[in-house]
């Protein structure tokens, strides 16, 4: 690929996340994402080039206010409203588009099985043992699954850190940021993904039974307003421990090939090795279960 033609591909995907910012902005289902603001040229995004002689683009949202919900707790009716917000996404971004909204996306846990290179490079042993042994699971388990799925464009990474959250308000979520991970896949890959966000950060230390305790209330919210198959819902599951599987390969490769930005490439990952023991422990029907 040439320069030219990776500037088109970055403008194009730069173009595509604004866009469908913009799109769910004016949709009638009350998700609250900032606003792009048009230049005087009525452009939303700009290319400037900064101080250091670097060619960027540039664009201008509206400020969204609230606290990242990662630094805050919640109570179960709270987590119900971020569940009714993920549903209501849902529909806000199934009438999207796009060139390039079949992009390949590695944190799409569709394309898991892509990243087995990856395993050969964990340096410990203890931990790619895990990793493989979970590995095992989901292209045994959930692979089979996926083409029969249920497809549309996604946001794909509704973490707590893109969730902004007031306890005084109603409402609860009072923005969704960051569609960079925006992504035509599977609806029950989205769910799954919302649904890791909310496992216990410590299940290592404090082990539980029930790991999907927390995760139940954002599905119990998510279901009032949209749908999941019984297909959908056993298979969910295993694509969250294939979600924690993708996150410990990506980023653990990442740490070696930047290893000045290993805290904070790594500020998620360590969390997972409690949450896989969990998923290893059980049977497969076990997880299949945990949702239904």
């Amino acid at each position: 690929m040439t320069s030219y033609e990776l500037c088109l591909r970055i403008w194009m995907w730069c173009g595509w996340n604004t866009e469908l910012t913009q799109h769910v902005h004016d949709s009638p289902h009350g998700v609250p994402v900032p606003a792009p603001l048009p230049a005087a040229d009525g452009r939303t995004l700009v290319p400037i080039r900064d101080e250091a002689g670097q060619d960027r683009l540039a664009r201008l949202m509206t400020f969204t206010a609230g606290t990242p919900l990662d630094s805050t707790g919640s109570s179960p009716r709270e987590r119900e409203r971020v569940g009714e917000i993920l549903a209501k996404l849902r529909h806000a971004t199934a009438g999207f588009r796009h060139p390039a909204d079949d992009k390949l996306c590695a944190w799409d846990v569709r394309h898991l099985p892509a990243l087995r290179p990856l395993l050969s490079r964990v340096a410990d042993p203890a931990q790619r043992k895990v990793l493989t042994a979970a590995f095992t699971r989901f292209t045994q388990v959930a692979e089979p699954v996926l083409p029969q799925l249920r497809t549309q464009l996604l946001h794909n990474d509704f973490s707590r850190s893109n969730i902004l959250v007031d306890h005084d308000d109603p409402a609860f979520v009072t923005g969704i940021i960051d569609f960079g991970d925006a992504v035509h896949t599977a609806i029950a890959v989205d769910v799954s993904t919302a649904l890791l966000n909310q496992l216990p950060r410590d299940a290592a230390q404090r082990p539980v039974d029930d790991l999907f305790a927390d995760a139940r209330d954002v599905l119990h919210g998510y279901l009032r307003f949209a749908d999941l198959t019984e297909t959908e819902l056993a298979v969910i599951p295993h694509l969250v421990m294939g979600r924690v599987v993708a996150r410990a390969l990506i980023t653990l490769h990442r740490a070696a090939l930047i290893p000045g930005n290993t805290t904070y490439i790594l500020r998620n990952t360590e969390q997972g090795w409690g949450q896989l023991a969990w998923f290893l422990d059980r049977t497969p029907d076990e997880i299949s279960s945990a949702l239904l």
